[in-house]
């Protein structure tokens, strides 16, 4: 498919119940290398917030990693952020590496907007307790350290677990490849705390992990809202004003407006919906998650047409930027109750006196 998920993800008919016998394999497979892992888990002295999902392809992660870094910073905290960075020159080599400049191509599409939009210190590199070590070699002095799309690196010991569930992912709610699912669902019982995605309220929000682990304990849970705060012109966005209110544009701009809608996210409909339900006109332009864009990719100028893009695309396209290009900036709102809960496992860390620190 040129974007988005499988299809059979979305049901249990007959191509998913074919893939079952390799599910059953994966999870063996999965359930193996977690055992192994956690035997040899790595601990730092700094406590490690890991922000992920149970799925594959996106859930918010990262602009709740975004959200989490501006508000612990403001807080006085010393952050910084590991990440993978998937499909990046650096770590398909295998290296590690700090993420300077805007080269998306060599550090990934994520971790060069968390540098631009955060300012905190990122690291990439596929083998995460190397990359942490990498970090605390140049920034000893950290805090806190967030890793993005940490939560199945079980080598990597952690201090609290943030799992962002967007149920409209979960699919079939089969492990891979029959399904969408990365481990199962009653991986949430284990976790620290739970953002649902897409709940009215934290009470629906909690409704919903009770009824996905039929029980009624359950982690600290609250609704995660993650929505469109304005358009910014690509020019700017290229220029390093990424998100500055200053450079806004109301989204009522987009009533009536016809728009060539371009990404190459997880779940792409969510970005045309969006722009749909503001009133534009939209010319879909799918690509796969991560894809690595060029110019001949991107539809043709045309008078009167605005092209859009997602930030995580902004940051692959902006050297292409035209008049009437915008990005679409998206902002998550994640409660303050969960930066308190962070904060107190900062500071009991610190109390603790931090060397091998214990591990969730």
């Amino acid at each position: 498919m040129r974007g988005g998920a499988p299809r059979w993800w979305q049901s249990r008919g007959f191509a998913a119940q074919a893939l079952l016998p390799l599910a059953a394999c994966y999870r063996l497979g999965f359930l193996a290398h977690r055992a192994w892992a956690q035997r040899h888990r790595r601990r730092f002295p700094v406590p490690v917030i890991v922000v992920g999902n149970l799925t594959a392809g996106g859930s918010g992660k990262t602009p709740v990693v975004e959200a989490l870094a501006r508000a612990l910073r403001e807080r006085g905290r010393r952050v910084a952020v590991v990440s993978r960075g998937y499909r990046s020159d650096v770590t398909a080599r295998g290296g590690c590496e700090r993420v300077s400049g805007c080269d998306p191509r060599r550090h990934g599409d994520e971790p060069t907007l968390l540098a631009q939009t955060t300012g905190v210190p990122v690291v990439v590199g596929r083998d995460r307790p190397h990359a942490i070590a990498h970090l605390l070699a140049t920034e000893p002095h950290l805090d806190v350290i967030l890793a993005d799309d940490g939560l199945q690196h079980h080598r990597l010991a952690r201090q609290f677990e943030l799992v962002v569930l967007d149920p409209a992912t979960l699919g079939n709610r089969w492990l891979l490849p029959a399904g969408p699912l990365r481990e199962p669902l009653d991986r949430l019982r284990s976790v620290s705390a739970v953002l649902v995605r897409g709940a009215a309220n934290d009470t629906e929000a909690r409704a919903t992990v009770r009824a996905l682990l039929g029980r009624d304990a359950i982690p600290a849970t609250w609704a995660l809202t993650i929505e469109p705060v304005g358009l910014q012109p690509l020019a700017a966005w290229r220029r390093g004003r990424k998100g500055d209110a200053e450079t806004l544009i109301p989204l009522s701009e987009l009533a009536g407006r016809r728009v060539a809608a371009i990404t190459g996210i997880a779940h792409p409909e969510r970005f045309f919906v969006t722009l749909e339900a503001l009133g534009a006109t939209v010319a879909r332009h799918p690509f796969p998650d991560h894809h690595r864009f060029h110019a001949h990719d991107l539809p043709k100028p045309e008078p009167g047409v605005w092209r859009l893009f997602t930030a995580k695309d902004a940051v692959k396209c902006a050297e292409w930027a035209v008049a009437d290009d915008f990005v679409l900036v998206v902002r998550a709102q994640v409660p303050t109750e969960l930066v308190d809960r962070i904060e107190e496992t900062i500071d009991g860390s610190a109390a603790s006196g931090r060397p091998g620190l214990p591990a969730v």
